[in-house]
Formats: C-alpha cells, structure tokens, sequence
C-alpha cells in the first residue's frame, strides 16, 4: 500500500499522473476547501469572543482562555493522531540509531514497545482523544441562535448550529495535517515533551481499569469463536506462515547439504525471510499469572462496567429531563433513535477498517465463498487485472475518518449534559462534581471509547467477513469514498505544508542513513544492536527493516489497532483460566 501522502486525489505525486482536466479540478476543490477552512476558522472564534457559545455564554469563561484551550485541544488531539501512526511505524526501527539524535522520541517508543505495551498504549490514548473531542464540543458549542459577522442566519445555523465549522477545525488540524506530516517523518514528529506526557498519561489510564470493559468484550468473542487460536487475531496467522516458510526453507537447505550443493541463489531471499520472522514474532509469556493478578483483572473489568453502566444512566437521564446541548425542538424518542443510527453507523465504519486490514490474512477461498465481502474487496482494492494499483484503502480510510469526526460531534451534540436551569445539578451533586464529571463529558468518553470504537474493532478483528458481508457494509464504503472524493479537506494538505516547513521535519531517511553510515565505519562490538535472543544485528539489515516499514506506515497504525487487544485478550485469557 502507497503511503498516505502520495496516494489521495489531493496529493501533487498523483495530480502530475492524471489528465489536465483532473488537476485542474484538484485545485479547485483544494481551493474551495481551504476557503471553507478558513471561514470555519473566523465563525468559530468570533462566536467566542461574542461570547455566543457555552463555555463563555454560560459558565463565563473568558473568550481569550475558550479560545486558547480550543487551539491547545487541536493540537494535542493532532501529536496523539500523528503520534499514534508513529508509534506502530517506529517498532522494528532499533532504538540505537535514533537514541542520541532523538531522545524524546526514544522515551516514547521504550515505553510502548514490547509485549503487550503497544496495544495498552493504544487503549489508553484513545480514551484520551475521545475525551479532547467531548470537551472540546462543551467548550465551542454556540447556543441556541447565535449570529456572528452579520451572516444570513442560514449560514449561522449551518456553520454554528450544525457544528460544521468546529468539525472542519477538528478533521483538518486535528488529524490529517498530523496524518500526513508524520508518514515519513516519525522520528521528528514524536520528538517533543507533549507526546511524552501523553504516552505515560496514556498507561496511566489504562492502568486504572475503567476501560477494562474492553477486555471483557475481547473474551467474549474470543469464548464464542470457540478457538483459542483466535485470541492473537489474525496476526498470530501470519506468524505461522511466516514460521512455515521459515521450516520449509530450512528443509530445503539441509536436501542441498545432503546432495552436496553448493548454491547461495537463495541467500538473500532466506535473509528476507528472517528479517521478516524477526519483525513479525513476539515472545509472549508462558508462564501462569499469580492470583493477585487475576483479581486485580476482574476486579478492574467489574469497575469499568459499572462505570459505563453509571455514564449510561447519566447521559439517559439528561435525554429525558432535556438537559443536553440537542436542540429543545427535537423530541426524545427521535433523539434517542438518531443516537443507536449514529452508533451504529460509527461502529460499523470502525469494523470495515480493521475487517478490510484482516481479510489480507485469510484464505481466498474464504472471500470468493461471500459475494458480498467479494464485491467489497474488489471495490477498495481493486481487480488488479489492468495492471495498474488502482486500490481505493487510502481514499476510503480518509473518508471514513472524516465521517467518524462528524459522527462522534453528532453524539456529542445528542448526549452532552447541558443544565437548562442556573444552579441546578443532576442527582443532587455540588456545582463543582457536575462540572468536572458530568458537563466536561469524561463519561461520555467513556461509554463512548469502549461500546462505539474499541468493542467494534475487537469484533472486527475476530470475525471481518461478518462485517464485509453485511448488506449494509457498500452503502458505508461508498459514503466514506464519496466524502474523501468530494474535496471538503483537501485543505490539509496545503496546511501540512506549510507546518512541515515552519517546523522543519525532515525525513526518517536522512536520519537512519545517517546513523546507519556511522554505524557502518565502526567497528566496534557495543554499536551493533543486540536482540532479543542476544544476536547482533548488522547495520545493512537496521537499514532494510527500515524501509520496508515506513512505505507502509499507514497500513501498519490500522492493522496494529485492529489486534490493538491481542496481547491483553491472551493474557486475560489466561488469567481466567
């Protein structure tokens, strides 16, 4: 799969490969966007400083302080995004070559990398960024007929009322810009002190337990796939083959030695091959968790679910008593259907992203044997038969990643607590419990991470042909295509441009090649990386593992979080058992 960066519609390496006619309608939707940004942009923060949203209408924070949290929020959810993609891409790079030149970036990946860590890391932060998303909508949500910069009250209601100019600021600063700027410049992206913080902040979290609910779900499906071998996902299939491959080499070898053959064709083929075993395998441990272990687990699993259970009750109750930020006009039980559509819908597009990732690992058969998932396949990636790489992963994950933004802002919209009346609490709490717990939205986050987001890719991630296979999984795919083709966001990147220049990114290339070189010209034993099995590693091989990783950054943050629990899900496995 192309990187992100050169593989969109938007993108200049695609737009000097098509016709005029397709460039020339490139630039005018990147033009259109850019405008539609930067309106955004000017609504928004004259609706602050008016003070016409809730933060600064009702709870009278000042507009400097709304605005300057509203820009703080985008580009922390920004670092964690691109930070994310970072994370996954940087695991088979070793630590060596960038520990000196780095050393922001290194504490963040010794953190998260190894064993299980990854995906507690991915757990945690998405918690985080759920969070940043709710709080963040409380902060610039305009009330009820607000009008800024005498506009038509039809653009106000659109761009306010509607929240799509806060979605536009979230979707473009929020998460492309990131996406694109960290595809090939991991190093320098992560190499900061907020995505140190947000790394340990991120542990701290899943640490606590209250989305242990997750792994909960996780051995649920795990119980009712009804095999064990499932409980790695996919990814413990391709390590077999890879083992396979591995075992069918070596036997080719010990024929040649018996029949006196001297042949090397194969050499650099078996090097591929180890390299590869080497960056797919991971130890996982055999030995049995202690009691106290097991109890602290399930413990933490029955915390979460009464928490989720306790958000649930909330959220439910301000429906009902009409103390959400939803419009007053719109009745409850068409709020309450809208909100199972919404959840619906994002959790079925967070399945079909990891479900289209986990389908590369199973047998054609299986695929050809449902038309549906067949069709769906062919549609994202392409027959191949033309000869060219016409797969559409790229435009439908961009899509799909701007319809989830919409979608998570439209539940926000429908269940963040909002008191109608001055003073008054839900259940009798102080004014300072109904702030901090309830009208920031941390329980929202909550219920929301673990039922809308996390719980459908674990799913998705044992059974992708159920998704693939449902009737309602085109529609889905051709709406997320359809957003990505409409340009709304092409805007992004202009916008990543312009930050990759301020900053100064330069490319993971210059830096390994860099290290690598030096490593290269010394001879001494401490500079070769020593691995897990206490084998060195030589610098050539550092090299090539690199590369074929960061040509493929974004295949690896998606394929990561969709076995983002494999590791958890076999460690509760076993201590329930």
């Amino acid at each position: 799969m192309a990187p992100l960066s050169t593989s969109t519609p938007s993108s200049s390496a695609d737009g000097g490969s098509k016709p005029i006619f397709y460039r020339i309608l490139s630039y005018i939707k990147t033009s259109f966007s850019m405008a539609l940004v930067l309106f955004s942009v000017v609504v928004v923060s004259a609706a602050i400083f008016t003070k016409q949203t809730d933060a600064t209408y009702k709870y009278g924070i000042h507009p400097i302080v709304a605005l300057c949290v509203f820009w703080f929020s985008l580009a922390w959810l920004a670092i964690m995004e691109g930070g994310l993609n970072c994370m996954v891409g940087l695991q088979p790079i070793p630590k060596s070559l960038y520990k000196k030149t780095h050393p922001k970036s290194y504490l963040c990946t010794k953190a998260a990398h190894g064993g299980d860590r990854i995906e507690r890391f991915i757990v945690g932060r998405q918690y985080i960024d759920l969070t940043i998303v709710f709080s963040t909508s409380f902060m610039v949500n305009a009330i009820a007929g607000a009008q800024v910069l005498g506009l038509p009250p039809i653009v106000n209601d659109i761009f306010l009322g509607s929240d799509l100019g806060v979605i536009l600021c979230f979707i473009v600063f929020g998460q492309l810009i990131s996406v694109i700027n960290c595809s090939h410049n991991m190093l320098d992206y992560i190499n900061n002190w907020c995505m140190v913080f947000t790394t340990y902040l991120a542990f701290f979290i899943e640490a606590t337990g209250i989305l242990h609910a997750v792994y909960f779900v996780q051995i649920i499906f795990t119980k009712l796939a009804g095999n064990k071998n499932l409980i790695t996902g996919n990814v413990q299939s391709s390590k077999k083959q890879l083992l396979e491959k591995k075992k069918q080499r070596n036997n080719k070898v010990e024929l040649g030695a018996d029949a006196g053959s001297t042949d090397d064709s194969g050499t650099e083929e078996e090097a591929e091959d180890e390299e590869d075993i080497a960056l797919e395998l991971a130890e996982t441990p055999s030995t049995p968790k202690p009691i106290w272990r097991c109890v602290l687990f399930w413990a933490r699993i029955v915390f979460s679910l009464a928490m989720s259970a306790f958000a649930i009750t909330v959220f439910m109750t301000a429906m009902m008593q009409g103390n959400t930020t939803l419009r007053a006009e719109i009745p409850l039980p068409v709020a309450i259907v809208s909100l199972i559509i919404l959840l619906l819908l994002g959790g079925i597009m967070e399945a079909l992203q990891i479900a289209l990732f986990a389908v590369k690992h199973l047998d054609k058969a299986t695929i050809e044997g449902n038309p549906r998932a067949r069709r769906n396949c062919q549609l994202i990636f392409g027959s191949g038969d033309n000869g060219h790489n016409d797969s559409k992963l790229n435009s439908f994950l961009v899509g799909r990643q701007i319809a989830q933004t919409v979608v998570m802002f439209m539940i926000a919209r429908i269940v963040s607590v909002n008191m109608k009346v001055p003073g008054e609490t839900m259940f009798g709490v102080s004014a300072t419990v109904q702030k901090i717990l309830f009208d920031s939205g941390l329980l929202n986050s909550l219920v929301f991470t673990i039922f809308a987001s996390l719980s459908w890719r674990v799913t998705a991630n044992f059974f992708p042909m159920l998704y693939l296979g449902s009737p309602m999984s085109i529609w889905i795919i051709r709406l997320c295509l359809l957003v990505d083709a409409s340009g709304i966001c092409d805007a992004a990147w202009v916008f990543a441009k312009i930050v990759s220049y301020l900053v100064g990114y330069k490319s993971d290339d210059y830096y390994i090649a860099a290290a690598t070189a030096v490593a290269a010209t010394d001879d001494k034993p401490e500079d070769v990386e020593v691995a897990a099995d206490g084998q060195g590693e030589e610098p050539s091989k550092k090299k090539s593992a690199y590369k074929k990783q960061s040509s493929v950054t974004t295949e690896s943050l998606d394929s990561s979080s969709s076995c983002e629990g494999s590791c958890h899900a076999a460690n509760s496995d076993k201590e329930h058992n």
